[in-house]
Protein backbone atom coordinates (compact mmCIF):
# COMPACT_ATOMS: atom_id res chain seq x y z
CA UNK A 1 0.00 0.00 0.00
CA UNK A 2 2.85 2.42 0.74
CA UNK A 3 3.85 2.28 -2.93
CA UNK A 4 0.50 3.66 -4.11
CA UNK A 5 -0.58 5.77 -1.15
CA UNK A 6 -1.03 8.83 -3.40
CA UNK A 7 -3.30 7.18 -5.96
CA UNK A 8 -6.45 8.98 -7.17
CA UNK A 9 -9.77 7.20 -7.58
CA UNK A 10 -9.81 6.79 -11.41
CA UNK A 11 -6.39 5.11 -11.32
CA UNK A 12 -7.36 3.02 -8.28
CA UNK A 13 -10.47 1.79 -10.07
CA UNK A 14 -8.41 0.99 -13.19
CA UNK A 15 -5.78 -0.80 -11.15
CA UNK A 16 -8.35 -2.92 -9.30
CA UNK A 17 -9.71 -4.00 -12.68
CA UNK A 18 -6.22 -4.69 -14.05
CA UNK A 19 -5.38 -7.07 -11.18
CA UNK A 20 -8.85 -8.66 -11.35
CA UNK A 21 -9.62 -7.36 -7.87
CA UNK A 22 -7.20 -9.99 -6.55
CA UNK A 23 -6.89 -8.89 -2.92
CA UNK A 24 -6.47 -11.28 0.00
CA UNK A 25 -9.39 -11.33 2.48
CA UNK A 26 -7.29 -9.99 5.36
CA UNK A 27 -6.21 -7.02 3.21
CA UNK A 28 -9.65 -5.94 1.99
CA UNK A 29 -10.17 -3.46 4.83
CA UNK A 30 -6.87 -1.75 3.89
CA UNK A 31 -8.00 -1.69 0.26
CA UNK A 32 -11.28 -0.03 1.24
CA UNK A 33 -9.41 2.60 3.24
CA UNK A 34 -7.16 3.33 0.27
CA UNK A 35 -10.22 3.55 -1.96
CA UNK A 36 -11.76 6.18 0.32
CA UNK A 37 -8.49 8.10 0.38
CA UNK A 38 -8.32 7.92 -3.41
CA UNK A 39 -11.68 9.68 -3.74
CA UNK A 40 -10.38 12.52 -1.58
CA UNK A 41 -7.13 12.57 -3.60
CA UNK A 42 -9.05 12.85 -6.89
CA UNK A 43 -11.02 15.80 -5.51
CA UNK A 44 -7.82 17.54 -4.40
CA UNK A 45 -6.21 16.86 -7.81
CA UNK A 46 -9.04 18.69 -9.57
CA UNK A 47 -8.63 21.64 -7.23
CA UNK A 48 -4.88 21.83 -7.70
CA UNK A 49 -5.10 21.67 -11.48
CA UNK A 50 -7.72 24.42 -11.56
CA UNK A 51 -5.39 26.64 -9.60
CA UNK A 52 -1.95 25.73 -10.98
CA UNK A 53 -2.44 24.21 -14.46
CA UNK A 54 -1.24 27.30 -16.31
CA UNK A 55 1.79 27.80 -14.07
CA UNK A 56 2.72 24.13 -14.39
CA UNK A 57 2.43 24.27 -18.17
CA UNK A 58 4.73 27.31 -18.36
CA UNK A 59 7.38 25.77 -16.10
CA UNK A 60 10.51 24.74 -17.97
CA UNK A 61 12.57 21.79 -16.77
CA UNK A 62 16.35 22.10 -16.38
CA UNK A 63 18.28 18.91 -17.09
CA UNK A 64 18.35 16.99 -13.80
CA UNK A 65 21.13 15.34 -11.87
CA UNK A 66 20.32 11.64 -11.40
CA UNK A 67 21.76 9.49 -8.61
CA UNK A 68 21.79 5.90 -9.85
CA UNK A 69 22.33 2.58 -8.13
CA UNK A 70 20.45 -0.48 -6.93
CA UNK A 71 18.46 -0.34 -3.72
CA UNK A 72 20.70 -0.54 -0.65
CA UNK A 73 23.79 0.68 -2.52
CA UNK A 74 24.10 4.00 -0.68
CA UNK A 75 21.91 6.09 -2.98
CA UNK A 76 19.85 7.51 -0.09
CA UNK A 77 22.98 8.65 1.73
CA UNK A 78 24.34 10.31 -1.40
CA UNK A 79 20.97 11.93 -2.07
CA UNK A 80 20.88 13.30 1.47
CA UNK A 81 24.38 14.72 1.09
CA UNK A 82 23.72 16.45 -2.22
CA UNK A 83 20.33 17.73 -1.08
CA UNK A 84 22.25 20.02 1.31
CA UNK A 85 23.19 22.03 -1.80
CA UNK A 86 20.59 24.77 -2.24
CA UNK A 87 20.95 24.84 -6.03
CA UNK A 88 18.94 21.61 -6.20
CA UNK A 89 15.20 20.95 -6.01
CA UNK A 90 14.48 17.48 -4.72
CA UNK A 91 11.20 15.73 -3.90
CA UNK A 92 10.24 15.42 -0.25
CA UNK A 93 8.41 12.51 1.34
CA UNK A 94 5.22 14.52 1.78
CA UNK A 95 5.32 15.47 -1.92
CA UNK A 96 5.74 11.94 -3.28
CA UNK A 97 3.01 10.78 -0.89
CA UNK A 98 0.69 13.54 -2.17
CA UNK A 99 1.76 14.00 -5.79
CA UNK A 100 -1.58 15.43 -6.87
CA UNK A 101 -1.97 18.10 -4.21
CA UNK A 102 1.32 19.25 -2.66
CA UNK A 103 1.20 22.63 -4.43
CA UNK A 104 -2.32 23.29 -3.18
CA UNK A 105 -1.67 22.18 0.38
CA UNK A 106 1.81 23.34 1.46
CA UNK A 107 2.60 21.88 4.86
CA UNK A 108 6.21 22.92 5.42
CA UNK A 109 5.45 25.00 8.50
CA UNK A 110 3.38 22.23 10.07
CA UNK A 111 6.12 19.71 9.36
CA UNK A 112 8.79 21.99 10.79
CA UNK A 113 6.80 22.45 14.02
CA UNK A 114 6.41 18.69 14.31
CA UNK A 115 10.12 18.23 13.60
CA UNK A 116 11.02 20.54 16.46
CA UNK A 117 8.54 18.93 18.83
CA UNK A 118 9.26 15.26 18.11
CA UNK A 119 12.08 13.00 17.08
CA UNK A 120 12.32 11.77 13.51
CA UNK A 121 11.20 8.25 12.67
CA UNK A 122 13.67 5.66 11.46
CA UNK A 123 13.32 3.38 8.47
CA UNK A 124 12.73 -0.27 9.41
CA UNK A 125 15.35 -1.64 7.02
CA UNK A 126 18.35 0.47 8.12
CA UNK A 127 17.50 2.82 11.03
CA UNK A 128 18.07 5.93 8.88
CA UNK A 129 16.14 8.89 10.34
CA UNK A 130 13.50 10.58 8.20
CA UNK A 131 10.48 12.84 8.37
CA UNK A 132 8.04 14.32 5.87
CA UNK A 133 10.61 16.88 4.68
CA UNK A 134 13.31 14.28 3.98
CA UNK A 135 14.49 13.67 0.41
CA UNK A 136 12.45 10.98 -1.34
CA UNK A 137 12.36 8.85 -4.47
CA UNK A 138 10.31 10.35 -7.30
CA UNK A 139 9.12 6.85 -8.29
CA UNK A 140 6.85 6.90 -5.23
CA UNK A 141 5.00 9.76 -6.96
CA UNK A 142 4.98 8.51 -10.54
CA UNK A 143 3.93 5.00 -9.47
CA UNK A 144 0.41 5.97 -8.31
CA UNK A 145 0.15 8.77 -10.89
CA UNK A 146 0.75 6.50 -13.88
CA UNK A 147 0.17 2.98 -12.46
CA UNK A 148 2.99 2.09 -14.85
CA UNK A 149 5.74 1.28 -12.38
CA UNK A 150 7.28 -2.02 -11.41
CA UNK A 151 6.50 -1.05 -7.79
CA UNK A 152 2.84 -1.90 -8.40
CA UNK A 153 4.10 -5.47 -8.24
CA UNK A 154 5.24 -4.75 -4.68
CA UNK A 155 1.60 -4.28 -3.74
CA UNK A 156 0.20 -7.10 -5.89
CA UNK A 157 2.77 -9.89 -5.66
CA UNK A 158 0.93 -12.38 -7.86
CA UNK A 159 0.97 -9.86 -10.73
CA UNK A 160 4.62 -8.89 -10.21
CA UNK A 161 5.91 -10.33 -13.55
CA UNK A 162 3.51 -8.07 -15.47
CA UNK A 163 4.64 -4.92 -13.66
CA UNK A 164 8.34 -5.78 -13.73
CA UNK A 165 8.24 -4.74 -17.42
CA UNK A 166 8.08 -1.16 -16.23
CA UNK A 167 11.49 -1.26 -14.55
CA UNK A 168 13.36 -0.50 -17.79
CA UNK A 169 10.36 -0.31 -20.19
CA UNK A 170 12.45 -2.17 -22.78
CA UNK A 171 9.81 -4.89 -23.15
CA UNK A 172 6.80 -2.66 -22.47
CA UNK A 173 4.53 -1.04 -25.08
CA UNK A 174 5.54 2.50 -25.96
CA UNK A 175 2.12 3.71 -24.82
CA UNK A 176 2.87 2.48 -21.29
CA UNK A 177 6.17 4.32 -21.28
CA UNK A 178 4.50 7.51 -22.55
CA UNK A 179 1.95 7.28 -19.77
CA UNK A 180 4.72 7.02 -17.19
CA UNK A 181 6.79 9.76 -18.88
CA UNK A 182 3.93 12.27 -18.81
CA UNK A 183 3.45 11.64 -15.09
CA UNK A 184 7.19 11.97 -14.52
CA UNK A 185 7.41 15.30 -16.38
CA UNK A 186 4.29 16.63 -14.63
CA UNK A 187 5.64 15.75 -11.19
CA UNK A 188 9.06 17.27 -11.95
CA UNK A 189 7.49 20.47 -13.22
CA UNK A 190 5.53 20.74 -9.99
CA UNK A 191 8.68 20.22 -7.91
CA UNK A 192 10.60 22.85 -9.92
CA UNK A 193 7.65 25.26 -9.69
CA UNK A 194 7.54 24.70 -5.94
CA UNK A 195 11.22 25.62 -5.52
CA UNK A 196 11.39 28.28 -8.23
CA UNK A 197 13.67 27.06 -11.02
CA UNK A 198 16.24 24.94 -9.19
CA UNK A 199 17.93 21.99 -10.89
CA UNK A 200 16.09 18.72 -10.08
CA UNK A 201 18.13 16.28 -8.00
CA UNK A 202 16.56 12.85 -8.40
CA UNK A 203 17.21 9.50 -6.78
CA UNK A 204 15.15 6.47 -7.74
CA UNK A 205 16.94 3.16 -8.24
CA UNK A 206 14.64 2.46 -11.20
CA UNK A 207 16.38 5.18 -13.23
CA UNK A 208 19.49 2.99 -13.26
CA UNK A 209 17.64 0.86 -15.82
CA UNK A 210 16.34 3.89 -17.75
CA UNK A 211 19.48 5.79 -18.78
CA UNK A 212 18.49 5.66 -22.45
CA UNK A 213 15.03 7.03 -21.67
CA UNK A 214 16.38 9.76 -19.39
CA UNK A 215 18.81 10.97 -22.07
CA UNK A 216 15.99 10.89 -24.61
CA UNK A 217 14.04 13.23 -22.34
CA UNK A 218 16.98 15.24 -20.95
CA UNK A 219 19.96 15.18 -23.38
CA UNK A 220 22.31 17.04 -21.03
CA UNK A 221 21.33 15.31 -17.77
CA UNK A 222 24.13 14.40 -15.38
CA UNK A 223 24.45 10.98 -13.72
CA UNK A 224 26.19 9.78 -10.57
CA UNK A 225 26.28 6.01 -10.17
CA UNK A 226 27.10 4.45 -6.81
CA UNK A 227 28.07 0.79 -6.65
CA UNK A 228 28.45 -1.58 -3.71
CA UNK A 229 29.54 -5.18 -3.18
CA UNK A 230 26.72 -7.21 -4.76
CA UNK A 231 26.62 -9.75 -1.92
CA UNK A 232 26.04 -6.97 0.60
CA UNK A 233 23.43 -5.40 -1.67
CA UNK A 234 21.60 -8.71 -1.93
CA UNK A 235 21.43 -9.32 1.81
CA UNK A 236 20.39 -5.73 2.55
CA UNK A 237 17.72 -5.80 -0.18
CA UNK A 238 16.43 -9.05 1.27
CA UNK A 239 15.97 -7.26 4.60
CA UNK A 240 14.18 -4.42 2.80
CA UNK A 241 11.70 -6.95 1.42
CA UNK A 242 11.17 -8.65 4.75
CA UNK A 243 10.60 -5.45 6.74
CA UNK A 244 9.22 -2.95 4.25
CA UNK A 245 7.59 -4.68 1.28
CA UNK A 246 6.16 -8.10 2.08
CA UNK A 247 4.13 -6.89 5.11
CA UNK A 248 2.50 -4.09 3.09
CA UNK A 249 1.22 -5.93 0.02
CA UNK A 250 -2.42 -6.67 -0.74
CA UNK A 251 -1.49 -10.30 -1.32
CA UNK A 252 0.66 -12.93 0.35
CA UNK A 253 3.87 -13.84 -1.43
CA UNK A 254 3.03 -16.63 -3.91
CA UNK A 255 6.10 -18.75 -3.10
CA UNK A 256 8.75 -19.15 -0.41
CA UNK A 257 11.41 -18.13 -2.95
CA UNK A 258 9.45 -15.09 -4.12
CA UNK A 259 11.66 -12.38 -2.61
CA UNK A 260 14.99 -14.02 -3.49
CA UNK A 261 14.09 -14.79 -7.09
CA UNK A 262 12.65 -11.30 -7.58
CA UNK A 263 15.75 -9.60 -6.20
CA UNK A 264 18.01 -11.69 -8.44
CA UNK A 265 15.90 -11.04 -11.54
CA UNK A 266 15.50 -7.28 -11.09
CA UNK A 267 19.17 -6.65 -10.28
CA UNK A 268 20.18 -8.48 -13.46
CA UNK A 269 17.58 -6.67 -15.57
CA UNK A 270 18.59 -3.33 -14.09
CA UNK A 271 22.31 -3.72 -14.68
CA UNK A 272 22.01 -5.33 -18.10
CA UNK A 273 20.15 -2.21 -19.18
CA UNK A 274 22.61 0.09 -17.38
CA UNK A 275 25.74 -1.52 -18.82
CA UNK A 276 24.23 -1.45 -22.31
CA UNK A 277 23.17 2.20 -22.15
CA UNK A 278 25.69 4.11 -20.02
CA UNK A 279 27.86 4.61 -23.13
CA UNK A 280 25.13 7.00 -24.32
CA UNK A 281 25.91 9.46 -21.51
CA UNK A 282 27.88 12.42 -22.93
CA UNK A 283 31.45 12.93 -21.77
CA UNK A 284 31.62 15.01 -18.61
CA UNK A 285 28.09 14.06 -17.52
CA UNK A 286 28.92 10.86 -15.62
CA UNK A 287 30.58 10.13 -12.29
CA UNK A 288 31.14 6.74 -10.65
CA UNK A 289 31.60 6.31 -6.90
CA UNK A 290 31.60 3.36 -4.54
CA UNK A 291 29.78 2.90 -1.27
CA UNK A 292 33.03 1.84 0.34
CA UNK A 293 34.76 5.14 -0.46
CA UNK A 294 31.64 7.08 0.54
CA UNK A 295 31.65 5.32 3.89
CA UNK A 296 35.33 6.15 4.44
CA UNK A 297 35.21 9.76 3.22
CA UNK A 298 31.80 11.33 2.64
CA UNK A 299 33.11 14.82 2.02
CA UNK A 300 35.90 13.82 -0.35
CA UNK A 301 33.65 11.47 -2.35
CA UNK A 302 31.07 14.18 -2.98
CA UNK A 303 33.86 16.60 -3.91
CA UNK A 304 35.19 14.16 -6.51
CA UNK A 305 31.72 13.71 -8.00
CA UNK A 306 31.24 17.49 -8.27
CA UNK A 307 34.61 17.77 -9.97
CA UNK A 308 33.88 14.96 -12.43
CA UNK A 309 30.58 16.57 -13.43
CA UNK A 310 31.82 20.15 -13.43
CA UNK A 311 29.19 21.20 -10.88
CA UNK A 312 29.46 24.62 -9.28
CA UNK A 313 28.73 25.43 -5.66
CA UNK A 314 30.97 22.95 -3.85
CA UNK A 315 32.71 25.63 -1.74
CA UNK A 316 29.37 26.64 -0.19
CA UNK A 317 28.35 23.02 0.26
CA UNK A 318 31.51 21.74 1.96
CA UNK A 319 30.83 23.10 5.50
CA UNK A 320 27.37 21.47 5.44
CA UNK A 321 28.86 18.18 4.30
CA UNK A 322 31.37 18.23 7.14
CA UNK A 323 28.64 18.94 9.67
CA UNK A 324 26.49 16.10 8.30
CA UNK A 325 29.43 13.69 8.30
CA UNK A 326 30.16 14.57 11.94
CA UNK A 327 26.52 13.87 12.86
CA UNK A 328 26.75 10.37 11.38
CA UNK A 329 29.77 9.17 13.38
CA UNK A 330 27.64 7.17 15.81
CA UNK A 331 25.40 5.61 13.16
CA UNK A 332 25.37 1.81 13.38
CA UNK A 333 24.84 -0.19 10.20
CA UNK A 334 22.76 -3.35 10.21
CA UNK A 335 24.67 -6.58 10.61
CA UNK A 336 23.50 -9.30 8.23
CA UNK A 337 24.05 -13.06 8.56
CA UNK A 338 26.49 -14.67 6.18
CA UNK A 339 25.10 -15.97 2.91
CA UNK A 340 25.11 -19.73 2.63
CA UNK A 341 27.33 -21.16 -0.12
CA UNK A 342 24.54 -22.39 -2.40
CA UNK A 343 22.92 -18.95 -2.39
CA UNK A 344 26.27 -17.22 -2.96
CA UNK A 345 26.76 -19.36 -6.03
CA UNK A 346 23.26 -18.51 -7.24
CA UNK A 347 23.89 -14.79 -6.74
CA UNK A 348 27.19 -14.90 -8.60
CA UNK A 349 25.71 -16.94 -11.42
CA UNK A 350 22.94 -14.40 -11.95
CA UNK A 351 25.03 -11.27 -11.36
CA UNK A 352 28.37 -12.29 -12.84
CA UNK A 353 28.38 -9.37 -15.27
CA UNK A 354 28.09 -6.89 -12.41
CA UNK A 355 30.83 -8.58 -10.37
CA UNK A 356 33.15 -8.33 -13.36
CA UNK A 357 32.18 -4.76 -14.37
CA UNK A 358 32.48 -3.47 -10.81
CA UNK A 359 35.60 -5.43 -9.89
CA UNK A 360 34.24 -7.16 -6.78
CA UNK A 361 35.60 -10.66 -6.03
CA UNK A 362 33.36 -13.64 -6.58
Amino acid sequence: MDNIIGIAYPEWRELRKEVNNDIDPDKRAAARRLGMMSIWTAWRRRGELRKFAEAIEKTSLPDPVFILGHWRSGTTLFHNLMSLDEQFAYPRIYQVSNPHSFLQIPIERVVERRRQATQSRTRPMDNVEFDLMSAAEDEFATCPMSIRSHMIGWSFFRQEPFYDRFLSFKDAPRADYERWRKSFVLFLKKVVLKYNCCVPLLKSPQHTARVRLMIEQFPNAKFIHIRRNPYVVFRSTQRLFETGILPNGFQKAPADDFAVSGILRRYKDMYDAFFDDRKLIPAGNYAEVTFEELERDMVGTVARAYDALGLDGYAQLEPKLKSFAESQKDYQKNKHPQIEESLRQRIYSNWQRAFEEFGYPA
